[in-house]
């Protein structure tokens, strides 16, 4: 068995099974990344290897040499995911020894932090209660995730809101939330007025609705906000430390 088959053998036993991003050459000069179930593939030869794949809820067939699959795995962190509502992932991957190098039930662990963090989940039963039930509804419907394509894909090809989009949709309460990098995201306070801002699940600051005064309400998070907004390239805001 020659150098090739051996690592397209490694290839295969490694990423069956799992979710990866991918971009199929043959189908277009401009193909994009997609995210796709890797069932299984099988060295024919070497110039046609079938794969197997899940894309969009639709099984389809590829020849591996054809495919450009990205290998890296998705850092810990905050991933908005709306395919079924609306809420908040926060995505890890499991400390042992992992035989799978896609992304799998088993070696990632994919929490909605709206349910699994109580302060989340009140930001939220506020928003409800002055603005309408469904968004509290949303999240009481996504408390047990399933591991599915859907949550694949919100992790794999997420979408993050730049800081002054996600201010405003908070502040014009077009979403408890807004997700902004995988570390940092804006939602409604539960006692104030105000926006709270997050670092992971760890509320830091308390933002007013302008956007132009910040309040650090974890002082052991000062050096980070201050990065965050030297990062984004905000000066014109007044950060205060408690």
């Amino acid at each position: 068995m020659s150098k090739r088959q051996l690592e397209l053998q490694e290839f295969i036993r490694h990423y069956s099974e799992t979710y990866v991003r991918i971009k199929r050459r043959k189908t277009a000069k401009d193909s994009k990344w997609e995210t796709a179930y890797f069932r299984s593939a099988e060295i024919e030869n070497m110039e046609y290897v079938p794969v197997i794949l899940h894309i969009k809820g639709k099984q389809v067939q590829e020849n591996l040499l054809d495919i450009e699959v990205d290998t890296s795995f998705p850092k810990f962190g905050l991933y908005p995911h709306s395919a079924h509502g609306q809420c908040v992932l926060l995505v890890s991957r499991y400390p042992a020894r992992q035989w799978r190098w896609g992304m799998c039930r088993n070696n990632t662990s994919v929490v909605n932090v709206f349910t699994k963090v109580p302060r989340f989940l009140s930001a939220c039963r506020l928003l409800a209660d002055r603005y309408g039930g469904q968004v509290l509804q949303n999240q009481l419907l996504l408390a047990n995730l399933s591991f599915d394509e859907t949550v694949a894909a919100s992790v794999l090809e997420p979408e993050y809101q730049s800081y002054e989009k996600a201010l405003e949709q908070v502040r014009d309460h077009e979403a408890a939330f807004s997700v902004i990098h995988q570390e940092w995201m804006v939602t409604v306070s539960p006692t104030s007025p105000g926006i709270l801002l997050w670092r992971y699940d760890v509320p830091v600051a308390e933002v007013n609705l302008k956007g132009d005064k910040v309040r650090i309400t974890e002082p052991l998070f000062y050096q980070e906000v201050l990065d965050f907004y030297s990062r984004q390239g905000i000066t014109n805001v007044q950060i205060e430390n408690r």
